[in-house]
């Protein structure tokens, strides 16, 4: 490495030893947390692995989420549902950056910056697909275009670009460079869900789409 090359997020903190450690020991934190435990309470044995797989997968590292458990449709699904809160949201990344500095990851500004602005944007992104007001599906992206005007493009990992409107911010459309013939697209967001509470819920088989 050159004394130009930018590390990512993922070498900068330590690799894969050092974001086990940390996801290993905010679950533990997180039991006597009267904020997050009962978010958590079913909570298997293997959900810190997971958040540090896909951690690690987003912040530049391996793509090893997206290859063992489905990227970031699988991430929403696990989300569905879940009403979080911004006050859960908020706490959820305290304590998390807490546990970081308790196990030593890099404290330089730089670093803590991009990481701060990361778990930030995530967790907002978390709490918007956590609302029964979130509807998503995912279609052939030859099939799918925006008219009128043009989203705003950020690529939030190596492998990933997400599109956001430019005025409010609502998350548009999800496309994993690995699956570049189809693209995850919201397709209904409410900004008050709790006024509208559905009387059912339905799922639907988006390979049906894909075939049409």
């Amino acid at each position: 490495m050159s004394k130009f090359d930018i590390p990512t997020l993922f070498d900068w903190l330590g690799g894969m030893a050092a974001l086990d450690h940390l996801t290993a020991r905010f679950y533990e934190r997180v039991k006597d947390n009267e904020v997050l435990a009962p978010l958590f309470a079913k909570m298997s044995d293997e959900h810190p692995r997971h958040v540090a797989v896909f951690l690690a997968e987003v912040l530049g590292g391996p793509a090893a989420y997206s290859d063992e458990h489905g990227g970031h449709p699988h991430m929403i699904g696990r989300h569905l549902g879940r009403h979080l809160s911004q006050t859960r949201r908020g706490e959820w990344v305290r304590l998390l950056l807490d546990t970081a500095d308790e196990i030593g990851l890099p404290d330089d500004p730089e670093f803590r910056s991009a990481l701060v602005g990361y778990l930030e944007w995530g967790s907002r992104l978390a709490v918007i697909n956590s609302q029964p007001g979130v509807v998503w599906v995912v279609i052939r992206h030859s099939d799918f275009k925006f008219v009128p005007g043009r989203p705003n493009r950020f690529r939030s990992s190596p492998h990933v670009v997400r599109t956001f409107c430019g005025r409010c911010g609502t998350p548009l459309t999800y496309q994993h460079d690995d699956s570049l013939h189809t693209i995850d697209v919201t397709t209904a967001t409410l900004d008050r869900p709790e006024q509208f509470p559905p009387p059912v819920r339905s799922g639907l088989n988006t390979s049906f789409l894909g075939n049409r």
